[in-house]
C-alpha cells in the first residue's frame, strides 16, 4: 500500500510538472498572438504609405523671391521631386523580418518543450539524486601529525523509509584514516551492497557521486616530548660480532609519560655483527595505552625515529671459542716452533700440541715477555703448549715450550693481522705444568688438547 501512495505521488509531481509545461506554451501563444498584432499594425501603416505614392509625382511649392525693391515681390513656382519608395524592397524586408521571428519562436518553444521532456524523464526513470554523505558525520581528533579520524552515519535523522532503506545498504570508509596532520586531505568512500542498485531502481533513486575528499583540521598542537632520552642503549661482544639491547629510565614525573614510555617498543635497522663506529636506526611504536595517554595529554613525541653510533665493543676476541682464524694460527705457531728448534744443535721431535690458552685482557705478572724481540703481552692473547722430546746422544728428554701471538686486535670485525705480534717467553728444560702455571698466572684460560 505505501509503495501504491507513493508511486500516486510521483505521478501527481509529473503531472504538476506537465501543467507548468502548459501554462508556459499559452503564453508562449499569447506572446505570438501579440506579436501577429503587431505585424498587422505594420501591414495597416504600408497601406498608409501606399496610398500616399499614390499622389502625383511632383510636389509644388510655393517660393517668394524678394528683389531689391521691397515693393516688388515676385511668386515662384518651384516643382520639387519626391524620391520613391521602393514597395519591393520594402516589402521584401519586412518579410525577411516577420520568417526570422517565426523561426526564433519556434526554436524558443522546441527548447522549452525538450526541457519540459527530459526533466520528466529525469523524474520519472533517472531517479531523484540523493547526496550520498548527507547523513555522514566526518571528525579529527589526537594531536596533530598523529590524528586519527572517524566517522558516524545518522541514519536515525532519515524520516523517507525508502532513502533510510538505501543508506543503510552503503558501507562508509575513510582512506587514511590514522598519522594525520592539519591540512591532509583524506577520502570519504561509500561502497554500495548488492540490494543498493535493486533499491535504487525500485525507488526511483540515484546516487551521483560514491567518493568525498575532506581537509584534515581541530587536530590540536601539544607538549613536546624526548622519548629517547628515556631510554639506554647498551652494546656487547666483540667488533665485528657485537649485539645491542635498550633499557629504560623512567625518569619522569607524570604518570601518562610514564604509561607513553612504558608502552613504548623501539627496534633496530640491525642489532647483531655490529661493529665499532657504525650506525643503526632506532625506531619507536606505541601500543594503545601509549597512544590514549598521548591524545588524552595533548603529548607530541618530537621524534619517532633516531639513529645510534655502535661504540664500546671489545676490539679483540672475547673467548678462544670466538676465534675465526683459530686453526690457521694454531698452524702457524707449530711450524714456528719446530723451525726454531730445528736451529739447535740437538734434536727436537715428537712435537705435541697440549693446551691452547687465550686471555682478552692480558697480564703481565710472570715471564711475560718474548724472547726474541722483547715485547710484553698485550690484549687478545692466543698461546700453545707443545710437548717435544730432546735428543742429545743417546739421551732422550721430554720438555714443553709456548708460542703463540700477542695483540690481536680486530678492526671492522676483522682480526689485524698487521698489529697482531709473535709471542714466545723464554722457557728452558720446562715441563708442561711450569709453563701451564705461567700461562695461568697472566690470566690466561687454557683448555686441554
Amino acid at each position: 500500500m505505501e509503495e501504491k501512495d507513493e508511486l500516486d505521488d510521483i505521478l501527481d509531481e509529473v503531472d504538476a510538472q506537465d501543467d507548468a509545461e502548459a501554462k508556459r506554451l499559452e503564453d508562449l501563444e499569447e506572446t505570438e498572438q501579440e506579436l501577429d498584432d503587431l505585424e498587422n499594425k505594420e501591414e495597416d501603416l504600408d497601406d498608409i504609405l501606399d496610398e500616399i505614392e499614390s499622389k502625383p509625382e511632383a510636389v509644388i511649392e510655393k517660393v517668394y523671391v524678394v528683389e531689391e525693391s521691397p515693393k516688388s515681390v515676385e511668386e515662384t513656382v518651384v516643382k520639387k521631386s519626391k524620391p520613391k519608395r521602393s514597395d519591393k524592397h520594402s516589402k521584401s524586408k519586412h518579410k525577411k523580418s516577420k520568417n526570422k521571428r517565426n523561426a526564433l519562436i519556434a526554436l524558443f518553444v522546441l527548447i522549452v518543450v525538450c526541457g519540459g521532456v527530459f526533466t520528466v524523464w529525469k523524474l520519472k526513470f533517472s531517479g531523484q539524486a540523493l547526496d550520498a554523505f548527507k547523513y555522514v558525520q566526518v571528525d579529527f581528533e589526537g594531536v596533530d601529525t598523529k590524528g586519527t579520524a572517524t566517522l558516524e552515519v545518522d541514519l536515525d535523522a532519515i524520516k523517507n523509509p525508502e532513502q533510510k532503506e538505501i543508506y543503510e545498504s552503503l558501507t562508509y570508509s575513510l582512506s587514511p584514516q590514522e598519522g594525520l596532520e592539519n591540512g591532509n586531505r583524506i577520502k570519504l568512500i561509500a561502497e554500495k551492497s548488492e540490494s543498493t542498485d535493486k533499491l535504487l531502481k525500485t525507488h526511483k533513486y540515484r546516487l551521483e557521486n560514491l567518493e568525498k575528499e575532506i581537509v584534515v583540521k581541530d587536530l590540536y598542537d601539544s607538549e613536546q616530548f624526548n622519548l629517547f632520552e628515556q631510554f639506554s642503549f647498551n652494546f656487547e661482544g666483540m667488533d665485528g660480532s657485537g649485539t645491542v639491547t635498550y633499557g629504560m629510565y623512567l625518569d619522569v614525573d607524570e604518570s601518562y609519560l610514564q604509561t607513553i614510555v612504558e608502552g613504548t617498543t623501539l627496534s633496530f635497522s640491525k642489532d647483531k655483527n655490529l661493529v665499532n663506529g657504525e650506525e643503526i636506526t632506532v625506531k619507536a611504536t606505541f601500543n594503545k595505552e601509549a597512544m590514549a595517554a598521548m591524545n588524552q595529554h595533548k603529548v607530541k613525541i618530537s621524534e619517532e625515529q633516531t639513529t645510534v653510533k655502535v661504540e664500546g665493543l671489545s676490539d679483540v676476541y672475547a673467548s678462544i671459542d670466538d676465534i675465526k682464524e683459530y686453526k690457521e694460527l694454531q698452524n702457524l705457531a707449530f711450524n714456528k716452533i719446530k723451525a726454531d728448534y730445528a736451529k739447535h744443535p740437538d734434536t727436537y721431535t715428537n712435537f705435541k700440541l697440549e693446551y691452547a690458552c687465550y686471555a682478552a685482557d692480558t697480564q703481565n705478572n710472570v715471564n711475560a715477555v718474548d724472547y726474541f724481540d722483547k715485547h710484553a703481552y698485550s690484549k687478545g692473547s692466543l698461546m700453545f703448549i707443545y710437548s717435544f722430546d730432546r735428543i742429545r746422544g743417546n739421551d732422550v728428554a721430554h720438555f714443553a715450550d709456548n708460542y703463540g701471538y700477542t695483540n690481536m686486535v680486530l678492526s671492522d670485525g676483522k682480526l689485524d693481522r698487521d698489529a697482531m705480534l709473535l709471542m714466545s717467553p723464554y722457557q728452558d728444560g720446562a715441563s708442561i705444568e711450569k709453563v701451564l702455571n705461567e700461562l695461568q698466572a697472566n690470566n690466561f684460560k687454557c683448555e686441554a688438547q
